[in-house]
């Protein structure tokens, strides 16, 4: 296809009829010279080629080597003008879309190192400890007899944060990875938290979404951490025995609501510490709200 000098337009046009040799249009130019002639013949293989009767063609200005765009048609007959139109074109776009490939490139490149950053801050600050603690219960239960009526409880214990760290690290494989369901990953991996609660603290908290809802692998790792802390504070500073968890996207905004019922009754204005700096460190808001009488809810809105 690259049969025409480089920097060279050519546009060409079958005879209208083969009994009007003379419409026959077949022209080149090279920058800074006329339009002349090309001998049709010359076209041969390339009007084959293309199975078309008219095209222009132009240089393609690539970041790496030399092209050629060509544009064809059965209908319509290109002109002169046409050519000049494309080689403008050509200039301007191909350009513009090399730049944005590369931008591409470049941030398909950040987000992987992100996602490795994530994936060692949640092994780091998160399993880490978790592995720490089962070592600590593993010591305990073994210093004590079968019988001893602690046993079970320990067992029971080292179950739930084998399973906790099980998860945890699917989950830290699956950001790593960059898994293209973080959002369904993420919600297994809350509802598991959940289940925890549930079953060791009586406490029943729901993990919802809306309709839609996503969530980019950058921030999933982040969500869970904020949502993770909020169920926890739930169980360590409340009497609740019950709570929600809302996730939505709306107005350009990750949303999150963790809410409880409060039967202690009116709450002292309080902030959540970690939550909030989190939050802040995503360059969201947080607030609380009494939702209704007996009600407390922490939202957070993160700009996405």
């Amino acid at each position: 296809m690259l049969v025409f000098a480089p920097q060279a337009l050519v546009q060409y046009a079958a005879a209208l009829h083969r009994r009007l040799p003379g419409s026959l249009e077949s022209r080149t130019r090279l920058p800074d010279a006329r339009w002349r002639r090309l001998p049709p013949e010359q076209l041969e293989q390339v009007i084959d080629l293309l199975d078309a009767s008219s095209f222009v063609s132009a240089p393609l200005p690539l970041r790496k080597g030399e092209g050629r765009i060509y544009v064809v048609s059965d209908r319509q007959r290109f002109n002169r003008a046409d050519a000049v139109f494309l080689q403008q074109l050509a200039a301007q776009v191909f350009p513009t879309i090399e730049n944005i490939e590369l931008l591409d490139r470049l941030a398909t490149d950040a987000a992987f190192r992100e996602r490795q950053k994530i994936a060692r801050d949640l092994h780091d600050t998160t399993i880490q400890p978790y592995i720490g603690l089962r070592h600590g219960i593993s010591a305990l239960r073994q210093s004590l007899q079968s019988d001893h009526p602690a046993s079970a409880e320990l067992d029971k214990l080292l179950d739930m944060t084998t399973q906790v760290i099980g998860d945890m690290r699917q989950f830290a494989r699956s950001v790593r990875q960059g898994a293209a369901q973080t959002d369904a990953e993420l919600l297994v991996a809350l509802r598991r938290q959940a289940q925890q609660l549930r079953q060791f603290y009586d406490i029943e908290i729901t993990i919802q979404a809306a309709a839609g809802f996503t969530i980019s692998d950058r921030l999933a790792a982040e969500v869970f951490q904020i949502v993770n802390e909020g169920m926890h504070n739930i169980r360590k500073h409340t009497r609740a025995r019950s709570g929600q968890v809302s996730l939505s996207n709306a107005d350009g905004q990750l949303r999150i609501r963790i809410e409880n019922d409060a039967p202690e009754g009116p709450v002292t204005p309080f902030l959540p510490g970690s939550i909030a700096e989190r939050t802040a460190a995503l360059g969201g808001t947080i607030a609380v709200e009494r939702a209704a009488p007996g009600v407390t809810a922490v939202c957070v809105a993160i700009p996405v």
